[in-house]
């Protein structure tokens, strides 16, 4: 999911977040992940420290699971996460 584009008419929606991150769904949390970094890279500087945390959050939770299913470590989960991100 987090190699697929982006819709260019996709938009973020706080209340959406707080929704999505508490169903726990791997596939909202990566959508989510790529519309916060977008804006990350879009905003730069006046990007939200709490967007920040959620980015932060949303990629160890995801490194954690994938880490245990593919029995890699969660720091090469998490690097290429950021990587596949970054690529965007």
């Amino acid at each position: 999911e987090l190699k697929k584009a982006l819709p260019a008419d996709s938009i973020l929606e706080n209340k959406l977040i707080k929704e999505a991150l508490y169903l726990d769904n791997p596939v909202k949390n990566a959508i989510i992940l790529k519309q916060l970094y977008k804006n990350k890279v879009e905003f730069g500087e006046k990007f939200l420290k709490s967007n920040q945390e959620i980015i932060n959050s949303i990629i160890n939770h995801l490194a954690k699971e994938i880490a245990f299913i593919l029995k890699k470590s969660e720091v090469s989960i998490q690097k290429q996460i950021t990587d596949i991100l970054s690529k965007k």
